[in-house]
């Protein structure tokens, strides 16, 4: 791993929204707070190559049944357990209410799959951290 200094993005509860799912695409994660509502984030600039970040705060069994199809259910992350989602070069996108998501497009031309599904699940509902790392 590189040796760059993490750039926090914000702290929240982390999920996606459900067309990440539907379209398999999952390429775009944020944060919620207790409410439910949008964490606002310090999102990386547009264009930038980047390694994207969950540090597990207080761990917490995701409710969610996980993925049948590429057969992947929640597991139960640990305290300050660090998570690598993925990497790529971050976007510019919005949720259905028109706040900001963290939205990483991976270097290959895949279409699906664009974060790493299973540590996204292993993420999923626990309070985290969400940070990245600018790569070269």
């Amino acid at each position: 791993m590189s040796n760059k200094t993490l750039i926090k993005i914000g702290k929240g509860n982390f999920t996606w929204d459900r067309k990440e799912r539907v379209s398999d695409r999952y390429g775009a994660v944020h944060l919620l707070d207790d409410d439910g509502n949008y964490v606002p984030l310090h999102l990386p600039p547009v264009g930038t190559k980047i390694e994207l970040f969950a540090k597990v705060l207080i761990p917490k069994q995701s409710p969610h049944i996980g993925d049948l199809f590429h057969c992947v259910r929640p597991s139960l992350p640990y305290k300050n357990e660090l998570i690598k989602l993925g990497e790529g070069v971050s976007l510019l996108e919005f949720s259905f209410d028109g706040d900001p998501v963290v939205c990483v497009k991976p270097l290959s031309d895949r279409e699906n799959l664009w974060l790493d599904i299973r540590s996204l699940y292993r993420a999923h509902s626990s309070y985290v951290e969400l940070s990245y790392r600018e790569l070269d």
